[in-house]
């Protein structure tokens, strides 16, 4: 390597000096907490249900900052240590798939986390965001600091939208069809996942003009995050029937709040009917399934968190808002029949506090109260 003059060499140890304290700070400042802790400390952030998920996420958790430490402090080889863990988890909507992400890894462990809406991608060169755009994000998140972003977490939100057309056209003949937001964003997503050096556009552009950093994806841990809505048609479907006798579809085959089996979710060829290709399911270390919310969950949930919300904005309104026990039981049924999950229940307290807002919010009432008028719920302003 050449330099100008001797000061110009002398500033290149230096510079790596620096870099590796840097490194060795921001690996310093990580928390390194027991999983059962992580586990406990999710309950006290109103984190409701998915026994089984919590405990898995949490010891992923753990395993990525362990061994995240074992390589940048304690100096012990990549190819030593386990590979990174990436997680795909399949449930219905509202039980709590991405809630479950945040809160663990942006609020409790502080990591740079970037949640990311890939139905917004496409294949590079085509309308909509380039694949690699989602390593922009994360460099947001982590203040543009390469260091902590390579330390990051990706959820991949909403992911079962990237599932390909059914149409064998792509196999038989690659010229013959073009699925630019599903076929080729997973390709692409493949290179990201499995572990590489990414030149990452600083803008979401991504041109020739775009300044770039090079970024190693090695050390992210990508959360996959999807509804996978029909797939348990897809398993029920997988031995075919022709004739007068042909049965019909399952009605799980049919419901939005579908429960899936381990080995639902884990039947790879299943997945490959649903429209995804082997290898990118392939790079997901376990695949998980949660379940939807049952009424007791729900009832937690409304309680320990929605109502809450609600009655901290009327009482600084200066009102206090009332919401008897059967109004809350009729809630929860709703929601549960909604299959929609927890989103239901904000959705369904909402409209029926609008009318009240509306009329009590800058007025000389102070009390609120929902009660049940027979199978309706009625408001009582004072």
């Amino acid at each position: 390597m050449e330099y100008e003059n001797a000061s110009a060499a002398f500033k290149v140890p230096e510079q790596r000096r620096q870099y590796v304290a840097r490194t060795q700070a921001f690996f310093e400042s990580i928390q390194l907490i027991p999983p059962q802790t992580m586990f406990s400390l999710l309950e006290q952030y109103e984190y409701k249900g998915q026994i089984e998920a919590r405990k898995a996420i949490t010891l992923l958790a753990y395993r990525h900052v362990r061994r995240l430490k074992r390589m940048y402090l304690e100096g012990i080889p990549r190819d030593l240590l386990p590979p990174k863990a990436n997680y795909l988890m399949i449930g219905p909507t509202g039980c709590g798939k991405t809630f479950l992400v945040e809160l663990l890894f942006r609020n409790i462990l502080k990591l740079p986390t970037a949640v990311i809406d890939v139905t917004q991608l496409s294949e590079t060169g085509y309308v909509g965001k380039d694949t690699c755009t989602i390593l922009t994000t994360l460099l947001e998140h982590a203040g543009h600091d390469p260091i902590a972003a390579s330390a990051g977490i990706i959820c991949l939100d909403e992911f079962d939208k990237l599932a390909t057309t059914q149409n064998q056209a792509r196999f038989d003949g690659q010229g013959t069809t073009k699925d630019v937001s599903g076929y080729g964003v997973q390709r692409e997503l493949l290179r990201i996942i499995e572990g590489s050096e990414i030149m990452v556009p600083m803008d979401y552009n991504n041109t020739r003009y775009s300044d770039f950093i090079p970024l190693h994806t090695g050390d992210i841990t990508f959360i996959a995050c999807g509804t996978f809505s029909g797939l348990k048609g897809v398993a029920s479907a997988n031995q075919p029937h022709i004739g007068f006798n042909t049965p019909e579809l399952p009605q799980t085959a049919q419901t939005i709040a579908v429960n899936y089996a381990e080995d639902d979710v884990n039947n790879i060829e299943h997945l490959q009917r649903y429209g995804f290709i082997p290898e990118l399911i392939g790079r997901f270390t376990r695949i998980l399934p949660l379940h939807a919310l049952d009424r007791e969950t729900l009832n937690a949930i409304l309680l320990d968190s929605v109502v809450k919300k609600f009655e901290r904005e009327f009482k600084e309104e200066g009102i206090a808002l009332h919401i008897e026990t059967d109004v809350l039981n009729a809630i929860v049924e709703q929601s549960f029949k909604r299959q929609t999950g927890a989103r239901g229940l904000a959705s369904i307290l909402t409209k029926h506090l609008e009318d009240v807002a509306f009329q009590a919010f800058c007025s000389i009432v102070k009390t609120v109260t929902l009660r049940m008028n027979g199978k309706e719920i009625a408001a009582e302003l004072e």
